[in-house]
Order: structure tokens, then C-alpha cells, then sequence
């Protein structure tokens, strides 16, 4: 267990590094990566907080992981609501409690920040998120997730 885990807010200084954990992030997960793509979704984010925000978690000054939250609003659940978009934690440091720490300071953001909910997806796959989220008192709700890309 890890006793000096912060979270800092990233901002546009911090955009390769975010690629480079968003790439290591999409190839652990099955997920194509396209470095164009991802360089202007952060600049967007960057560029207007209501879109959401970026925090780099660190142990002491390493950098060993990034979550994203964005955000909606929704009638169903009272108002504004989160996504977590994306949370990364390289391997090595997965298993000690880190995501844990990551997802109470999610849930403390959403408080201070008025959002009603959080949502997040996850792998089919992917057992140990899955055991994460449910242990955070995350719940599998009876809906299927889908998606319509606009290029």
C-alpha cells in the first residue's frame, strides 16, 4: 500500500503524457488508438472545464496513471451526472489500493461538484475492474451501452 497517492489536475502541459498513458491505456484494453483523435479530444477538455476534467495520480512527483470525468445532465437522475470515461493505472501498481483511493476522491469530486450520479463502462473482459467498481458500490443497471460515432 502506497502512502503518498495525489491527485493533481493535468492541464495542456501534461498532453503527451496523457497520450502516452491513453495509448498504453487503449492497447491493455483492445482499443484503437488514434494519437489525432485523442490530441483534440484533450485540447477540447482543456479548453472548457464543462466538458469535464483530467487528474493525473501520482505517487510522490511519478505519474503512474490518469482519470478522466465528464459530464451531462440527466432528468432521470436529478440533474448533473458524471462519466468516468477513462481511469488508467499502470500495471505494476494495480492490486494496492490506488484505484480505490482514485474512485473516493471520483466520488468526493462528484459531491463538491453537485453531479447526482456516475456512470462508467467496462470490458466485458476485464474481471479485476469489474471487482473494483462493484466492491465502490458500483451496480450493473439493466441497459445495454451502444454507441454512434460521428467522424
Amino acid at each position: 500500500m502506497y502512502e503518498n497517492i495525489s491527485f493533481n489536475p493535468a492541464c495542456p502541459d501534461n498532453i503527451d503524457t496523457l497520450l502516452d498513458l491513453i495509448k498504453e491505456f487503449y492497447l491493455q484494453e483492445q482499443i484503437e488508438f488514434d494519437g489525432s483523435r485523442s490530441r483534440k479530444a484533450l485540447d477540447k477538455i482543456f479548453s472548457n472545464s464543462l466538458f469535464g476534467n483530467i487528474w493525473l495520480i501520482l505517487i510522490e512527483e511519478k505519474i503512474i496513471g490518469y482519470f478522466a470525468l465528464t459530464y451531462a445532465f440527466s432528468l432521470e437522475f436529478g440533474g448533473r451526472n458524471a462519466l468516468l470515461d477513462e481511469i488508467y493505472i499502470r500495471e505494476k501498481f494495480r492490486r494496492k489500493g490506488i484505484g480505490t483511493r482514485a474512485i473516493n476522491f471520483i466520488f468526493e469530486q462528484c459531491k463538491l461538484n453537485d453531479i447526482h450520479a456516475v456512470h462508467l463502462q467496462v470490458l466485458n473482459f476485464n474481471d479485476d475492474a469489474k471487482r473494483l467498481y462493484e466492491r465502490n458500490g458500483f451496480e450493473l443497471v439493466d441497459r445495454m451501452f451502444m454507441t454512434k460515432v460521428f467522424d
